[in-house]
């Protein structure tokens, strides 16, 4: 089918010298053209016999191990190199504590520390809103009894408030005349549903 052409090295000094070496070796191929006088059999004959060179041009093939191989070892070094940043990281801020530590003033005893901290009551003072009217009877927090009666009280006056209102509407006599037109007015003037 094809005829078998062999290719010449370049003509520099340096490499004519080292493919010189090797030109008795292993031929480089180049091409294969088809030619009708040659048999099929002679083809096959001189296909086996041709070795084929590596050249600069072609890459290296790497097995799927040793890719899977420098996968592992770039991920490691990822993982180091992180390891390494937070390692320096945390040294940072451990220095850092220590010297805020040396620059706090030691306590000597259990006195200078009482002294050093507020007084519960006055914490507690702080933490009451009504302290600020100088009063005394506003000043005293109040006690959860009075905090209930007080909110039963307020209920008390607001459904007090409901029920007037229903027994004034019951009594209006817009409401009488028209009931259902007099709620719609009320809930559009309550709610500002007014048309503008």
């Amino acid at each position: 089918m094809g005829k078998i052409k062999k290719v010449k090295p370049p003509k520099n000094s340096a490499a004519q010298n080292s493919i010189a070496d090797d030109k008795d070796d292993v031929p480089q191929l180049v091409s294969i053209s088809a030619a009708p006088k040659s048999s099929p059999k002679q083809i096959e004959g001189a296909e086996n016999k041709i070795k084929f060179e590596k050249s600069s041009v072609m890459k290296k093939t790497i097995s799927k191990k040793e890719k899977r191989a420098n996968k592992r070892k770039k991920f490691t070094s990822k993982i180091d190199l992180i390891k390494q940043q937070k390692s320096t990281i945390d040294q940072n801020k451990k220095m850092k504590r220590k010297k805020k530590q040396e620059n706090r003033a030691p306590v000597c005893s259990l006195m200078t520390l009482k002294d050093a901290l507020p007084s519960l009551d006055e914490l507690f003072k702080f933490k009451s809103s009504e302290i600020k009217t100088g009063i005394a009877e506003y000043d005293k927090p109040k006690t959860k009894c009075q905090i209930k009666k007080e909110n039963q009280q307020k209920k008390r006056r607001e459904m007090l408030g409901r029920l007037k209102r229903y027994t004034e509407l019951l009594k209006d006599p817009d409401y009488i005349k028209n009931p259902r037109e007099t709620i719609v007015n009320h809930i559009k003037f309550s709610r500002d549903l007014s048309d503008s």
